[in-house]
């Protein structure tokens, strides 16, 4: 059976054969935009029009597509930027023009780290007058306030070292000095917290989290005994540091460092669910995942620390959910399973745990 056309015609061809993969994926995704509408190619932007204007191209770049509140067009065509996503802006252009009076020369990366608070602030407060709720205000409050929800949410932010291989930019290169600090300073009065995956990464941030007691710290990647014993130092410091046990292995490492250095250890556990789905690296999902614990797994853990009268470090579920998954269907068979898990864990350890879902990009 052919596919149906598009009721907006053939898809513009590209002249490229060989295009590297962010192309590629940049180029799929505007296509699917394309398609449904939410974009013009340029020769329909320019169809019917004598001379190009401001609305031409804010509809062009779909400017209220991926950059509302904080992106946008004025008036004399130049690209603003609002970072409180109000209507104080800043002109790119004249912005640039000015570096460039003080002897400075482009290409020049232009920070806004307002913006950042202002996706915290949005994260975890509503503001009063805003008939329109922002959309991680609906994801989060709404539904907490909707389900009357006792709990909190608690964010926390991935730090990971730029590398870059096969010229493919990695997902995650938030190691910037600059950006972890306002990070930490914005989500400070949320209980945000930041993530690590190595020790690297670890001993960047102690120094960070050392002046903000209760600090979360979700502590996870390859482990050894030096990694233990940092997460163990940042306890000392008042940093809430907690090792998720991606292996049953790496539980009595981190019981052994506790009892050498005689801190008690905060523990969370990566669970492997079974549920299997289609998105990125859904081959890898389900019972064939690399990491995590299977469930008779999860039971020694429980009790190796029951024997050891530990039970109330385990403070955290942990698990992934895989990325670039379009259907809901699988979502919810993600949370259901997830759900009993946690419930059953709660019952058991009688302590309150965090459930921490994770999708990546």
């Amino acid at each position: 059976m052919a596919a149906a056309a598009s009721p907006r015609g053939p898809a513009p061809e590209s002249s490229e054969e060989h295009e590297p993969r962010d192309w590629r994926v940049l180029r799929g995704a505007m296509h699917m935009l394309w398609r449904q509408g939410s974009v013009m190619t340029p020769v329909e932007a320019l169809e019917g029009v004598s001379e190009w204007g401001v609305e031409r191209s804010k509809a062009l770049y779909n400017c209220s597509g991926w950059g509302a509140p904080y992106f946008s067009i004025n008036e004399e065509g130049h690209v603003v930027v609002r970072p409180k996503g109000d209507d104080r802006e800043v002109d790119v252009f004249r912005l640039v023009q000015e570096l460039h009076a003080r002897g400075l020369r482009t290409p020049l990366l232009l920070r806004f780290l307002d913006i950042v608070g202002d996706r915290i602030e949005r994260l975890n407060v509503r503001r009063r007058g805003s008939s329109a709720a922002p959309l991680g205000l609906k994801a989060f409050l709404g539904a907490i306030e909707r389900f009357e929800y006792q709990g909190a949410y608690r964010g926390v932010f991935p730090v990971k070292p730029h590398a870059r291989t096969a010229n493919v930019r990695p997902p995650q290169c938030n190691h910037d000095r600059d950006l972890i600090r306002c990070m930490v300073e914005h989500g400070r009065p949320y209980g945000c917290g930041l993530e690590v995956g190595s020790k690297a990464e670890l001993a960047m941030v102690m120094s960070v989290l050392a002046d903000v007691p209760g600090a979360n710290l979700i502590c996870n990647g390859y482990k050894d005994t030096e990694y233990m014993e940092m997460v163990l130092h940042c306890r000392e410091l008042g940093i809430n540091a907690l090792v998720v046990m991606e292996q049953y292995a790496e539980l009595g490492m981190l019981l052994d460092a506790s009892a050498r250095l005689g801190v008690k250890p905060g523990i969370g556990i990566r669970a492997k669910l079974t549920t299997q789905h289609r998105g990125h690296w859904g081959s890898t999902s389900g019972d064939k995942a690399k990491f995590g614990l299977k469930a008779r797994e999860i039971v020694a853990v429980v009790n190796r620390l029951r024997k050891d009268k530990l039970l109330d470090c385990l403070q955290l579920l942990h698990f992934h959910s895989g990325s670039q998954i379009t259907s809901i269907r699988e979502v919810k068979e993600v949370m259901r399973e997830s759900s009993f898990l946690y419930a059953e864990l709660v019952k058991t350890t009688s302590s309150i745990l965090p459930r921490r879902p994770r999708a990546g990009a």
